[in-house]
């Protein structure tokens, strides 16, 4: 094949040797780092509804790739992928952009703790313990962690 034609666009999501790479590519990073007023002025307006189509089909189906992963994989390995901070990471700034939205289930970060309460208490027989979670009004210390600028993990 004389390397032009479809092959080629699978190519801007493969890593260099011994980099590795999520399912988002340099350019899309740099673009969800770019405040979202500016990106339009840096990206053009074409250009930016379709980073955004881009990324939210290819996020969708992220989630559902984690999801396999966490059904396929072997208990210790998921424990290494899905550590805390990561989680912690990802729950976060989920719940901060979501905030109390309502979903078909229910206020957004309640449907949330109701999975995470449903997923321990599925096994509660063998571990003889049932987890409710409560909801409380009072913020805890570790709120102050998210601001408006990108924070550390991501760059």
């Amino acid at each position: 094949m004389n390397g032009s034609g479809k092959n080629n666009r699978s190519l801007e999501n493969r890593p260099l040797k011994g980099e590795t790479t999520g399912f988002l590519t340099e350019r899309r990073r740099k673009f969800l780092k770019t405040p979202v007023e500016e990106r339009k002025d840096v990206f053009g307006e074409g250009n930016t509804n379709q980073y955004n189509m881009r990324i939210k089909e290819r996020a969708k189906q992220a989630v559902r790739d984690l999801a396999l992963v966490a059904y396929g994989m072997p208990e210790k390995e998921v424990r290494e992928i899905f550590d805390v901070e990561d989680m912690d990471l990802l729950l976060r700034w989920v719940v901060l952009k979501v905030g109390r939205d309502k979903t078909p289930h229910a206020v957004y970060f309640r449907a949330l703790l109701q999975a995470i309460e449903g997923a321990l208490n599925y096994t509660a027989d063998e571990h003889l313990e049932r987890v409710k979670i409560e909801v409380s009004l009072h913020p805890y210390a570790s709120e102050t962690r998210i601001g408006l600028v990108i924070p550390d993990d991501f760059k």
